[in-house]
């Protein structure tokens, strides 16, 4: 009894393993495309995100005008705000911006030893606080001040800088500025030229949307037939120049498009 039931034991492996093998062979003319084209999404997500994510730093800046150690504290009002003390970050006056506390641009300004300058409105007995943004190669239009009015850190009030902050999205301009010639980007990506791709954004982190929440598209082919397509989509975030954060959703399809 104990050898008839090795025997049927292996006769139900041996089946299995008939089973499993004859599935294998059955399914892997169909999974080469898909991983082929997994892959494909991936190049195109990875090398999109690459070219168009941008980073900028917010640091905040305090300033308490209340400080009586000092000569002559203001009181409230617009002043054209110095800091004697050279900026202590790198980076071009371009690339600088100052936001008030109601998240507004001011006019602002680096001297050529990197002190700041900037209109401000300040406050008796409260914490001032003064947003400064760096954005690397970005070119930001400041004005420059233009209070007569100017108090300085040396005689009139104390400051300090906050915690630097380090925010990330997509640039929106950056993603205008692709290359135009989709030749050129699948050979910048290195993305099969007889392949084809196109991208979406759309307005909204809702998963359910429509035509009309599509603000921008690349390579889109409404009027071709499109076969052996495949989509990716995820959810991401443009950053405006105040380091301002709206939720999107990037939709990008691979595969081939025909006529």
């Amino acid at each position: 009894m104990k050898g008839a039931s090795q025997v049927d034991w292996a006769i139900s492996m041996g089946l299995f393993l008939i089973y499993v093998l004859g599935l294998i062979v059955f399914l892997r003319p169909g999974l080469q495309p898909v991983l082929e084209n997994d892959l494909l999404l991936s190049v195109v997500k990875n090398n999109l995100e690459k070219d168009v994510n941008v980073k900028i730093q917010k640091i905040p800046l305090f300033i308490n005008i209340s400080d009586y150690t000092k000569q002559s504290p203001p009181n409230s009002g617009v002043y054209k705000i110095e800091v004697n003390d050279p900026l202590p970050f790198e980076g071009q006056e371009s690339e600088f911006a100052i936001l008030d506390n109601e998240n507004r641009f001011v006019n602002f300004d680096l001297t050529g030893d990197k002190k700041l300058r900037f209109d401000g409105e300040v406050v008796t007995n409260k914490m001032n606080i003064f947003w400064i943004l760096f954005f690397d190669n970005n070119t930001y239009n400041n004005q420059n001040p233009t209070q007569s009015v100017s108090i300085n850190n040396e005689k009139n009030f104390s400051y300090s800088y906050g915690v630097t902050e380090e925010i990330r999205g997509f640039s929106y301009n950056n993603l205008l500025n692709l290359e135009q010639n989709i030749s050129k980007l699948k050979q910048n990506w290195n993305f099969p030229i007889d392949k084809d791709f196109s991208i979406s954004l759309i307005n909204t982190t809702n998963s359910q949307y429509n035509q009309t929440n599509i603000i921008f598209s690349y390579n889109q082919k409404e009027s071709l037939q499109q076969t052996d397509v495949y989509v990716k989509e995820w959810k991401s975030w443009i950053i405006n120049e105040k380091a301002e954060l709206y939720g999107v959703i990037l939709n990008v399809r691979v595969g081939e498009f025909e006529q």
